[in-house]
């Protein structure tokens, strides 16, 4: 079952984070939260500016040099980093889409957010700088 969009709002998170995608209702574990269409673009991160270097995801293997990026669409870009993530998500190449999961039971009113330093969509990371020093961005 995927979450209906108005299960979910975008507020302010009253931090430097800005924006952030909540829950309204509970979200059990597993449940797929949202399939957000991509837009590939095939530039390095460093040609990007600041504000889309701070929500593209790396892309397929072309991404080991920075130059395959995607662009999630719908909530996929609202979703702020958390080091241990209550969502997981993963890429769907032949769609150009991205899939994200509910890696444990979601509340209402908590933040929805995703590991930027995991390997693979993971929802946690031991090293909480590496997306971060990846990207040339200094961490939030």
């Amino acid at each position: 079952m995927q979450i209906q969009p108005p299960s979910i709002i975008v507020k302010d998170t009253g931090t430097i984070k800005g924006r952030g995608a909540f829950a309204q209702v509970k979200i059990p574990a597993g449940s797929l939260v949202e399939i957000s269409p991509i837009t590939v673009i095939n530039a390095h991160i460093s040609q990007l500016p600041d504000d889309l270097r701070c929500i593209v995801y790396c892309w397929g293997e072309l991404c080991r040099d920075g130059d395959a990026l995607a662009i999630a669409h719908g909530y996929g870009c609202i979703y702020n980093h958390d080091q241990c993530a209550n969502l997981r998500y993963s890429p769907d190449p032949a769609n150009k889409s991205m899939h994200y999961y509910a890696v444990r039971d979601i509340f209402p009113g908590e933040e929805l957010t995703i590991n930027y330093n995991a390997v693979d969509g993971d929802p946690a990371n031991l090293d909480p700088d590496c997306w971060f020093k990846r990207m040339g961005i200094t961490q939030i």
